[in-house]
C-alpha cells in the first residue's frame, strides 16, 4: 500500500489550537503529531470532519523535538478543522500531517 503524508498544519501551540484544513487535499486515515520546534504535551486533538461530526482523539504525550504521536482516524476521513489541546513551553511549534 502506497503512503502518501501531506503537511496539514504547522503551528505554535498554546492552550487550543483550530486549524481549518484545505478541502481539495482529500481524506486522510492517520495523522501524525510532530513536535518541530521546543517541546510541547499535547493533551488531546478534535477532528472535525465535513459532514459535521466530531472526534475526540486522546494524545497524552509529551513530545520534544523531532518526536511524533500516530493516531488513527477509523476510515478515510476528510477533516474540515482540527483542534490541539495542549500546554506548551516557551517558543514550541508542532505540524501536524495527514495520511492518505
Amino acid at each position: 500500500r502506497h503512503h502518501q503524508w501531506v503537511t496539514l498544519a504547522a503551528m505554535d501551540i498554546h492552550r487550543s489550537e483550530t486549524v481549518d484544513i484545505d478541502q481539495t487535499l482529500g481524506r486522510f486515515r492517520h495523522l501524525r503529531v510532530q513536535a518541530i520546534r521546543g517541546a510541547a504535551y499535547v493533551d488531546f486533538i478534535e477532528g472535525r470532519y465535513g459532514n459535521g461530526e466530531q472526534q475526540h482523539i486522546d494524545v497524552h504525550r509529551r513530545l520534544g523535538r523531532g518526536e511524533v504521536a500516530n493516531l488513527d482516524l477509523n476510515g478515510a476521513r476528510r477533516l474540515q478543522a482540527i483542534t490541539v489541546h495542549g500546554e506548551p513551553d516557551s517558543w514550541s511549534q508542532i505540524q501536524v500531517i495527514g495520511e492518505r
